[in-house]
């Protein structure tokens, strides 16, 4: 979640972020205002994951060059604007139109959403854009499948829907041991929507001061949360019943 130009601008991250723990929506509102600074918990082990995905994606990318040739188009970070986004969303859509068989780091953006996808793969399936259009693949560490893989899949498949006319049938994801899982976006893409609304209606009333404050209850998502620390001190300060052995 970012505010450029003012206005607010989200991702696939902030749903998940949204499903995880609303009150981790409501911190992050508040560093998108300026009201609060994110605390800087980056360890050692965070770093290495980052740089072990990095690699991840980086010999894939390379797999492909030698695959495909010169029908590999890539791109690098777009500007962080709102008129940087739209052009790099832009020159995406230029090379889906040029029907280039991998689009490297596609920018997406639709005025709210902004998307990053690792990797779009041309499929023989006609669309707006001839006798073939895209799907999405991503890489990932993990072995096997999970649930956020799926929200951040169906995100960046909306959007290549609306740049090809038609939802993919598939995503897909490579995981850390190099097998690909498939996803019938069909399946998943009902819950999504509805998470989606919800996530924006919860965000609109975050988006303003003096909203109602959700208390930073506990949840499997705090281990790997930047704010734990701050919310487990405000647990400890409030002497919540939650800290009492055995009472879940």
């Amino acid at each position: 979640m970012q505010r450029l130009d003012g206005q607010f601008v989200y991702s696939a991250s902030d749903l998940n972020d949204y499903l995880e723990c609303r009150r981790l929506t409501e911190l992050e509102s508040l560093v998108a205002r300026g009201a609060l600074l994110r605390p800087d918990n980056d360890d050692e082990q965070a770093q290495l994951l980052r740089l072990k995905g990095e690699a991840h994606e980086a010999a894939h990318l390379e797999r492909l060059r030698e695959l495909y040739r010169d029908d590999v188009v890539e791109f690098g970070r777009s500007e962080n604007s709102i008129e940087g986004y739209r052009r790099a969303e832009a020159e995406t859509l230029d090379a889906m139109r040029r029907g280039v068989a991998v689009i490297y780091q596609a920018t997406f953006f639709d005025g709210t959403f902004i998307g990053r996808g690792d990797f779009l793969r041309r499929v023989a399936v006609a669309s707006e854009l001839g006798d073939y259009s895209y799907e999405v693949v991503d890489t990932k560490l993990g072995l096997n499948p999970k649930p956020y893989y799926i929200i951040q899949l169906c995100n960046y498949s909306e959007h290549v829907q609306r740049l090809q006319g038609q939802l993919p049938r598939e995503a897909h994801v490579l995981l850390g041991n190099g097998a690909e899982q498939s996803f019938r976006l069909n399946d998943y893409m009902a819950y999504y929507r509805r998470l989606k609304r919800r996530f924006m209606e919860f965000a609109a009333a975050s988006e303003t001061a003096g909203g109602p404050e959700i208390y930073p209850l506990k949840c499997s998502h705090c281990k790997l949360c930047a704010w734990n620390q701050e919310c487990e001190s405000r647990r400890r300060g409030d002497d919540h019943l939650s800290l009492v052995a055995r009472i879940r």
